[in-house]
């Protein structure tokens, strides 16, 4: 059941844009905007056919990633990293960069006294 519900966080939101447009459709289907709602709805379905599932090694490696960055808890280890991810391109620190915003926002969320990440 886990699996599934990872794989699933991914193709969620085609999977819901295409079946709400699909339904829409289909109560409409007495004129030309049931077909030109209907259609986008069945694209959006078999585009989450093909969205790629993630392995079980992409999340190990990315858990193994987020407990890395998780010891950069001071402000100024934080500051020195990110001067570091400044000096190379984007596609390259992408996933990094995501890593950091979502353990910055998780601390400033948790509303325990000490654990803010500036």
């Amino acid at each position: 059941m886990m699996r599934l519900a990872r794989g699933a966080r991914h193709r969620l939101r085609p999977l819901l844009a295409g079946t709400m447009l699909t339904v829409v459709g289909v109560m409409l289907r007495g004129g030309v905007w049931g077909l030109l709602i209907t259609l986008p709805g069945l694209w959006f379905l078999a585009y989450t056919l093909l969205i790629a599932g993630s392995s079980d090694t992409d999340r190990k490696r990315h858990a193994e990633l987020v407990r890395e960055l998780d010891a950069y808890s001071t402000p100024a280890q934080r500051r020195d990293l990110e001067a570091t991810l400044d000096r190379y391109p984007d596609e390259v620190t992408h996933e990094l960069r995501a890593i950091l915003a979502n353990q910055a926002m998780a601390a400033h969320r948790s509303g325990i006294p000490g654990t803010r990440r500036c």
